[in-house]
Protein backbone atom coordinates (compact mmCIF):
# COMPACT_ATOMS: atom_id res chain seq x y z
CA UNK A 1 0.00 0.00 0.00
CA UNK A 2 2.93 2.35 0.57
CA UNK A 3 3.83 2.10 -3.12
CA UNK A 4 0.46 3.64 -4.02
CA UNK A 5 1.16 6.67 -1.86
CA UNK A 6 4.57 7.10 -3.49
CA UNK A 7 2.88 7.55 -6.88
CA UNK A 8 0.45 10.10 -5.45
CA UNK A 9 -2.63 8.06 -4.57
CA UNK A 10 -4.60 9.45 -1.62
CA UNK A 11 -5.91 6.02 -0.67
CA UNK A 12 -5.51 2.38 -1.64
CA UNK A 13 -7.97 -0.35 -0.74
CA UNK A 14 -7.13 -3.94 0.09
CA UNK A 15 -9.43 -6.11 -2.04
CA UNK A 16 -9.39 -8.79 0.65
CA UNK A 17 -11.16 -6.49 3.13
CA UNK A 18 -14.74 -5.16 3.11
CA UNK A 19 -15.34 -1.85 1.35
CA UNK A 20 -15.33 1.00 3.93
CA UNK A 21 -18.61 2.95 3.80
CA UNK A 22 -16.86 6.19 4.78
CA UNK A 23 -15.33 6.30 1.28
CA UNK A 24 -18.62 6.73 -0.59
CA UNK A 25 -18.47 9.41 -3.30
CA UNK A 26 -14.90 10.38 -2.39
CA UNK A 27 -12.94 9.73 -5.60
CA UNK A 28 -12.67 11.17 -9.10
CA UNK A 29 -11.12 7.93 -10.41
CA UNK A 30 -11.28 4.36 -9.13
CA UNK A 31 -8.64 2.10 -10.70
CA UNK A 32 -9.43 -1.59 -10.16
CA UNK A 33 -6.23 -3.51 -10.76
CA UNK A 34 -7.49 -6.78 -9.31
CA UNK A 35 -10.80 -7.11 -11.15
CA UNK A 36 -12.74 -7.89 -7.99
CA UNK A 37 -14.63 -4.61 -7.70
CA UNK A 38 -18.29 -4.88 -8.64
CA UNK A 39 -19.85 -2.14 -10.72
CA UNK A 40 -22.08 -1.10 -7.81
CA UNK A 41 -19.04 -0.88 -5.49
CA UNK A 42 -17.21 1.24 -8.03
CA UNK A 43 -20.20 3.55 -8.49
CA UNK A 44 -20.47 3.96 -4.73
CA UNK A 45 -16.85 5.14 -4.53
CA UNK A 46 -16.72 7.70 -7.37
CA UNK A 47 -18.13 11.19 -7.32
CA UNK A 48 -20.70 12.22 -9.90
CA UNK A 49 -18.99 12.18 -13.28
CA UNK A 50 -16.10 10.07 -11.94
CA UNK A 51 -14.38 7.22 -13.75
CA UNK A 52 -14.06 3.54 -12.91
CA UNK A 53 -11.13 1.90 -14.67
CA UNK A 54 -10.98 -1.90 -14.57
CA UNK A 55 -7.91 -3.47 -16.14
CA UNK A 56 -9.14 -7.03 -15.64
CA UNK A 57 -12.93 -7.17 -16.10
CA UNK A 58 -14.77 -10.45 -15.96
CA UNK A 59 -16.47 -11.50 -19.23
CA UNK A 60 -19.88 -11.07 -17.57
CA UNK A 61 -18.95 -7.44 -16.79
CA UNK A 62 -17.81 -6.66 -20.34
CA UNK A 63 -21.05 -7.24 -22.28
CA UNK A 64 -23.17 -4.68 -20.36
CA UNK A 65 -20.34 -2.15 -20.78
CA UNK A 66 -20.15 -2.73 -24.53
CA UNK A 67 -23.93 -2.35 -24.93
CA UNK A 68 -24.35 0.62 -22.58
CA UNK A 69 -24.95 4.13 -23.87
CA UNK A 70 -23.88 5.67 -20.54
CA UNK A 71 -20.57 3.83 -20.15
CA UNK A 72 -17.56 3.47 -22.40
CA UNK A 73 -15.70 0.27 -23.04
CA UNK A 74 -12.10 0.70 -24.13
CA UNK A 75 -9.43 -1.85 -24.94
CA UNK A 76 -5.74 -1.19 -25.28
CA UNK A 77 -2.86 -3.28 -26.49
CA UNK A 78 0.50 -3.00 -24.80
CA UNK A 79 3.91 -3.87 -26.09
Amino acid sequence: MDAMKVIGANAALDYRKPMPTRLRNQFDVVFDTHGGLTLSEGRALVRSGGLILDINPLPAQMLPLILSRRRRFMMAKTG
